[in-house]
């Protein structure tokens, strides 16, 4: 995806997308049009990719819940 780029009341909106697979991770930084006349395109890069970089380590270090079932006998059974 490429970038968009809104204006808007005086501030500057780039939304991204980054990632691949089932892994798409999409959002936008504000600023005024004066900082995003200002930063380099590789300082933009570094920030998308260090949004990237923290939302997947968020995502691959959520625990994934374990299912416990309970037959009549009350014996507690993981699922998987």
């Amino acid at each position: 995806m490429t970038d968009i780029i809104n204006k808007i009341d005086g501030q500057v909106q780039v939304i991204f997308e980054k990632g691949e697979g089932t892994q798409i991770y999409r959002d936008a930084i504000w600023m005024t049009q004066d900082e995003y006349d200002a930063v380099s395109t590789e300082s933009m890069e570094q920030a998308k990719q260090q949004r990237y970089d923290n939302w997947l380590a968020i995502i691959n270090a959520m625990p994934t819940e374990e299912v416990l079932v309970t037959d009549s006998a009350n014996t507690v059974t993981p699922v998987v």
